[in-house]
């Protein structure tokens, strides 16, 4: 089936936070969509709710269309510092990768996702994603100095930085630092560092076609080392991802998460952590065994 898919980006707020629109006229098939150290709200403008979910880019996840047939969402996605603004200091509490935007935000976020369904252009639908994440960013808690300082520095350099040198710049030890980053985050820095030098090498890759320069520029060590973190974050191999990467990141999937991912959807995205698909790739292993049997 031919999939028309139509991306409207309005560009980044001055915070830093980007705002987008995606229009498919035609179900996508399953698709694993890469980690990010980013966090996501997104609206669902073809369901009859009022809600959409807070997604984590923590893990990588699988995802689908739920519905065949024409689709459209809205995303903001924000750097940490502002999802921990926004979400009023409660991004380290986050239950799981995905949840609803009600179950976070609460009335806030049933009002937002009514007020982008309920606008008719996606200039309407992207004004009111701005007044949102300006009055939410500006209310809410800032990041700790010592956390928002050690965040710039892994940023500035591409997560090469050793942890232990951020810390001392910062006037921590590695262990109160590595506790207040995840109370602001979620995860350790180290976690962080290592999802900056893959997102980096995936965008060289998906320039290139090669890895092997684009991986040792990063910061990794030797080719096992960017397999471990490209298999933990993207769920493949360098191979597979420079032959089945699309434009944005994510790897189409013709394996045996396929089936699994069909029951994931992007328009509404519930999201499984790594060790969630593994242990539902063992069972599906197992049950196939015991039908041979």
């Amino acid at each position: 089936m031919d999939v028309e898919v139509k991306r409207f980006v309005a560009g980044r707020t001055p915070e830093g936070i980007r705002l987008s629109g995606t229009e498919t006229t035609g179900w996508l098939g399953a698709l694993i969509v890469p980690a990010e150290p980013t966090v996501s709200l997104v609206v669902d403008l073809t369901s009859e709710a009022s809600d959409g979910f807070v997604v984590a880019g923590w893990m990588y996840r699988a995802a689908a269309p739920a519905v065949r047939g024409p689709q459209a969402w809205a995303s903001l996605t924000l750097t940490l510092p502002e999802a921990h603004r926004l979400l009023g200091g409660r991004l380290g509490e986050l239950a799981g990768p995905s949840q609803r935007l009600t179950e976070v935000l609460g009335a806030d976020g049933r009002e937002l996702a009514e007020r982008i369904g309920e606008a008719r252009t996606w200039e309407q639908r992207f004004a009111v994603m701005r007044g949102f994440s300006a009055d939410r960013t500006t209310q809410g808690p800032a990041v700790v100095p010592g956390v928002l300082l050690a965040w710039r520095r892994l940023i500035e350099s591409g997560g090469k930085v050793p942890i232990g040198a951020v810390a001392v710049e910062v006037g921590w030890s590695s262990q109160h630092l590595i506790r207040m980053f995840r109370r602001s985050f979620g995860h350790p820095p180290k976690t962080l560092a290592r999802l900056l030098r893959l997102r980096a090498t995936l965008r060289r890759v998906r320039a290139e076609g090669r890895w092997e320069q684009a991986a040792f520029d990063a910061g990794y060590h030797d080719q096992a080392h960017f397999a471990r973190d490209l298999r933990a974050f993207t769920g493949t191999s360098p191979s597979r991802y420079v032959r089945a990467a699309l434009p944005c990141g994510c790897v189409r999937q013709a394996n045996s998460l396929q089936d699994w991912a069909r029951d994931v959807s992007v328009a509404s995205p519930h999201a499984r952590s790594q060790p969630d698909l593994h242990r539902e790739l063992q069972l599906r292993r197992r049950a196939g065994a015991q039908r041979a049997l």
